[in-house]
């Protein structure tokens, strides 16, 4: 009896030391199948090009390269799971292949960046699993891979109280030419009526191939009237061959101070909207940007106040 409950005893032990490491399969010092390498990019004009900067609602592609070591085929399933700076998932994707012996394998796995995700540093977990029939998690060929990304909005704000400043973010990268380009940036608002105006500009912008930078503007609303304004972002190439280019648009309302949802009225829904997020700051999954009036960087009793003191007001 006393050898069977040792017998168990040690069973136990050895499942829990198991269950305790990861176990890929492996040569002497290299993992069988692995993935080596992972970018990010789009593609455009039927390439692949390397960017880092995706706006929401934007399509990533990453390029994956596996490698098989084996002799023999190999099934793999290869799975991206994109997470925002709130550690939240935002995306997934996978593609089941079956890899040839002692091959180098490359593939471009498309995911869409949601509008609801937070903006910030992301990153992305690559992972090749083993493919076992009958099982529908199966374990990793090789410790995970992982990349990171940045995921922006052109504007941080859909809604302005008029008197306030959002912010403007143009990132751009070189997809266009074999060679560097030269173009100048040109940010303005217009209402399609009679007014429109210039946020900012910059001239002379030189990028070599695949190679991004980013532009932040600041639009103050003072002096804009109330109403519904198109944000865009246009760039004018120094090359004839070459369009310009419309690259980035918003719609953004400029109304009453107060009115975070935007129908030119401070009434009980705004302050539900502030209830809602009080005590939110930027980076949290709960940050609203509309409901920080003020734009610092937070939504507190400052908000609130600027909220009461325009209550009941309307756009005539």
């Amino acid at each position: 009896m006393k050898r069977i409950v040792s017998l168990i005893l040690l069973s136990l032990v050895l499942l829990s030391a198991f269950n305790s490491v990861a176990f890929y399969p492996c040569f002497a010092d290299e993992w069988i199948v692995e993935v080596i390498s992972v970018e990010t990019g789009v593609i455009e004009f039927g390439r692949w090009v390397q960017k880092h900067y995706f706006r929401k609602g934007e399509t990533v592609s990453f390029k994956v390269t596996v490698i098989n070591r084996a002799s023999v085929s190999k099934d793999a399933k290869i799975t991206v799971t994109v997470y925002d700076c709130t550690d939240q998932p935002i995306g997934y994707n996978d593609e089941e292949v079956t890899l040839p012996p002692e091959t180098t394998y490359t593939f471009y796995i498309p995911i869409d960046i949601p509008n609801w995700a937070v903006t910030g540093e992301a990153v992305a977990c690559v992972n090749a699993l083993q493919v076992i029939e009958g099982i529908p998690l199966c374990p990793p060929y090789s410790p995970e891979t992982s990349i990171n990304l940045t995921i922006y909005a052109c504007t941080s704000k859909t809604v302005i109280g008029k008197g306030y400043t959002t912010d403007v973010d143009v990132p751009v990268t070189n997809v266009y030419a074999a060679e560097l380009i030269l173009f100048d940036l040109l940010v303005y608002y217009d209402d399609y009526k009679k007014v429109c105006g210039i946020i900012g500009e910059v001239d002379d912008i030189v990028l070599e191939v695949g190679e991004s930078n980013s532009f932040m503007f600041i639009w103050n609303t003072v002096g804009v009237p109330k109403g519904t304004y198109y944000i865009y972002v246009w760039i004018y190439f120094d090359y004839p061959e070459l369009e310009d280019k419309l690259i980035e648009n918003a719609t953004v309302t400029v109304t009453i101070s107060g009115d975070v949802n935007g129908d030119f009225q401070v009434d009980v829904r705004d302050l539900y909207l502030i209830i809602l997020h009080f005590g939110c700051q930027e980076g949290s999954r709960c940050y609203a940007a509309n409901c920080d009036i003020n734009g610092d960087s937070k939504i507190d009793m400052k908000d609130a106040s600027i909220l009461m003191s325009h209550f009941g007001k309307k756009v005539q």
